[in-house]
């Protein structure tokens, strides 16, 4: 899926995919790309969501809302590190609002990723981050000694 944003220097044509994630400043968003570009356009989050089709599935593309200044591409996500944040396939995290936890959760059901222990166990025990707040041990939460 390809969208067009305006920037300073004109408009861009950029494939769905290659988007990260974007953070809304002021009047504006920065798009964070996949091979570490970053674009400031001159749209809101609401503009960019509704061009993104957010909150619905495009083939493997979601785009959903973690917090009210951020959009993540849902399907770069590589694992949630408590009730917190998102770590993306860059290893950037991204925070989450506690309104927004249980659309993430509903989320992660709705993607069938057999082999990603993150959504596997997203779509199968939600519970299991009660009360853990980030603490728990194993690989999907590693602290900083690991």
């Amino acid at each position: 899926m390809k969208i067009t944003l305006k920037a300073a220097r004109g408009y861009h044509v950029l494939d769905a995919q290659e988007i990260l994630y974007a953070k809304a400043e002021a009047r504006y968003v920065r798009v964070f790309l996949r091979e570490g570009e970053e674009l400031l356009v001159f749209h809101t989050l609401r503009e960019l969501e509704l061009k993104l089709g957010a909150g619905a599935r495009h083939g493997p593309l979601l785009f959903l809302l973690t917090h009210r200044t951020y959009l993540v591409a849902f399907h770069h996500v590589l694992r949630m590190e408590g009730k917190q944040q998102l770590v993306l396939s860059t290893e950037v995290g991204v925070p989450i609002s506690k309104h927004r936890l249980p659309e993430l959760l509903r989320a992660s059901g709705a993607i069938q990723h057999p082999h990603d222990p993150f959504m596997t166990s997203l779509s199968h025990s939600p519970e299991s981050l009660d009360g853990t707040d980030g603490q728990s041990e194993g690989p999907d939460n590693l602290g900083a000694n690991g």
